[in-house]
This record gives structure tokens, C-alpha cells and sequence, in this order.
């Protein structure tokens, strides 16, 4: 007797005898369908590093397609995503399956109304709700601050921050705490699972570790650069305070 058809609502996919068959449609081309601009990406190799884009759940297409959007915002993952596009080599579906297991490995967290959150060296995607976060004043423009030198700014569904988790020191890390001004969902990727993943990926990729340290390389010099600007101008700020008080006269007189 031939059992229904129907989705298994534990793994997100067809049962074994649905033949990943859906209604005579296959879950992958609906999902095509429903996310276009997939097809172009590179075939996924059958090697250790590949493998997870094969395990129960959405595949490697379905895992992009929902992803999609805050990759583009994170530029090291987003290049790899073209990378994976561009080189014909085979050596873009290296880059694809990385991708697809970084995406496969954020945690997903709850916070209620007023409560604060964040953590240091994690990158955050904000899937629904509205938080407010302290964000480091950037010396080289003039924005209205809180007079501590720092900016708030107000995040919706979509957004994405600490994008710097990849870096070792924290002082280069902008402000991590966050306030759910609204019942917040957010996604997040920890440093640790993130060099974990590098790690994995780098015996089948060699290349991958070289564009994870160049990205690093090059934000770490733009953070201590905005650093270090900032540190004179707090400095350049004190002596002028103190030379409008009138510290020389009382120098002199003392």
C-alpha cells in the first residue's frame, strides 16, 4: 500500500520515499523558483570539506537562497560567494561549500523587550525586532553623538553588525552591547566556530585561509588607524580645555 506523500517537518525535506519529489516537483526547483539568480553557482565537490552541502536538511542552494541577503553585507563571505562563481577551476566550489557551511552554523537567540545583549567577537544578523546599539564615533566625520564620543543607532530586520569578530584584539572591536528595543531575533557566529570552520575547509582550500587573513589584515589597519585618530583628537580636546582654563597662566603663577 503506497504511503502519502508528505514533508518531513524535522529535517525540512521530503521523506526517503518521496524520492525528494514533492506533488511530481522537486524541492530544489522550487526552490529556484521561488529565489532566482542560484542556478550560476558552481557544483558542489564531492570531498570532506564538500560534504556537509549533501547532509539532511536544505541543501547547498536552498541554504544560500535563504541566507543570501546578509552574506552581501559581510565583503570576505560576499567575495568568496563571487569567487565561487567566477573560477572555473573547481576550486570556486571549495569556496561555495565554506560559505554554506558558515551559514549552516549560526545559533539562533531570543531576547525579550528592554533586556541587553551581546557578546565580543560575534557577528550578528538581526532577523526581526528593532535594537539599538552604541556604534565607535568616526573621527573623520562630524555625526551627533551622545557627548561620550560614541553614536546610537537604531537597527532593523535584515542588519547586520560585528562584522570585526575575525580580529584578536579586542580594542579594535566596536562597541558590542545591544538593546532590544522590541522582542528581538537575532542570529550569531562565534570567532571560535568561525576559525573552526577555517580550519576544516583549509586542508581542501589552501587559498581560504590567505583571503581570511587578508581581510583581517586589512581591517585591523583601518580600525587602529581610526584608533589612533581618535586618541589625538581626545588629546588635541584635553589640551585645548585646559589651555581655555587658563592651565599656562596658572602654571606661571604657581
Amino acid at each position: 500500500e503506497a504511503r502519502p506523500r508528505r514533508l518531513s517537518l524535522n529535517h525540512g525535506r521530503p521523506e526517503p520515499n518521496d524520492a525528494r519529489q514533492v506533488g511530481g516537483t522537486s524541492v530544489e526547483v522550487a526552490l529556484a523558483h521561488l529565489f532566482p539568480g542560484q542556478e550560476d553557482r558552481p557544483a558542489a565537490p564531492e570531498s570532506g570539506a564538500a560534504h556537509q552541502c549533501h547532509e539532511p536538511g536544505l541543501g547547498g542552494r536552498g541554504v544560500m537562497a535563504l541566507n543570501r541577503r546578509w552574506i552581501t553585507k559581510v565583503s570576505f563571505l560576499d567575495n568568496m560567494w563571487q569567487t565561487s562563481i567566477r573560477r572555473s577551476d573547481g576550486s570556486g566550489s571549495f569556496f561555495y561549500a565554506f560559505v554554506v557551511d558558515v551559514s549552516r552554523s549560526l545559533l539562533t537567540s531570543l531576547y525579550a523587550q528592554s533586556e541587553v545583549f551581546g557578546m565580543p567577537q560575534a557577528l550578528y544578523i538581526l532577523s526581526r525586532g528593532l535594537v539599538s546599539r552604541r556604534r565607535a564615533k568616526d573621527p573623520t566625520r562630524t555625526r551627533k553623538s551622545n557627548g561620550l564620543g560614541d553614536i546610537h543607532v537604531v537597527q532593523t530586520a535584515g542588519a547586520v553588525w560585528g562584522v570585526d569578530f575575525v580580529l584578536v584584539d579586542l580594542h579594535l572591536l566596536e562597541p558590542a552591547v545591544s538593546l532590544a528595543l522590541t522582542y528581538v531575533e537575532v542570529m550569531l557566529l562565534k570567532r571560535q566556530t568561525f576559525v573552526d570552520l577555517v580550519e576544516r575547509h583549509h586542508k581542501f582550500c589552501p587559498s581560504l585561509k590567505d583571503e581570511v587573513r587578508r581581510f583581517c589584515c586589512w581591517l585591523a589597519l583601518q580600525r587602529a588607524v581610526l584608533h589612533e585618530a581618535k586618541r589625538r583628537r581626545t588629546v588635541l580636546a584635553a589640551v585645548s580645555l585646559w589651555a581655555s582654563l587658563g592651565g599656562e597662566e596658572s602654571l606661571s603663577g604657581g
